[in-house]
């Protein structure tokens, strides 16, 4: 009998981004040291997640990622979030800086980077996780 079970797992340094397929959110996000404070989904959905009317995207905040972090994201399909750091500066995304980030959901590439000036993240590797089971 054949093991249809793998983990893949891409890190692009370089581009600051992750991808992975076979492993489950709960247990990657624990190799990750510094975590998210916030995070902005582009792909998917939560119960642990609030509606920014502005961007009309999904976020999780700081209060609701312990609880998310044990939620099961294979119902999600594709799971595509950006992290960020204060809740506010999710009011100060531009319009260049939606564009980028829709078009990185999109094309799962970068326009031209993965540091979104409006969201106020410039340090964090994770910037781009996606996962597909």
């Amino acid at each position: 009998m054949k093991n249809n079970w793998f983990v893949y797992i891409k890190i692009d340094t370089n581009n600051r981004k992750v991808k992975s397929s076979g492993i489950k959110f709960n247990e990657s996000i624990k190799g990750i040291k510094d975590k998210p404070k916030n995070i902005l989904i582009l792909s998917g959905d939560s119960i642990y997640s609030e509606l920014n009317t502005d961007l009309n995207l999904e976020y999780i905040n700081g209060k609701g990622l312990i609880e998310f972090y044990t939620e099961d994201v294979y119902s999600f399909g594709d799971f595509h979030w950006v992290d960020f750091e204060e809740e506010e500066n999710l009011n100060n995304i531009d319009k260049l800086d939606l564009a980028k980030i829709l078009y990185l959901n999109h094309k799962g590439i970068p326009f031209d980077t993965f540091i979104f000036k409006s969201l106020k993240v410039e340090k964090s590797i994770y910037q781009t996780y996606q996962m597909t089971y």
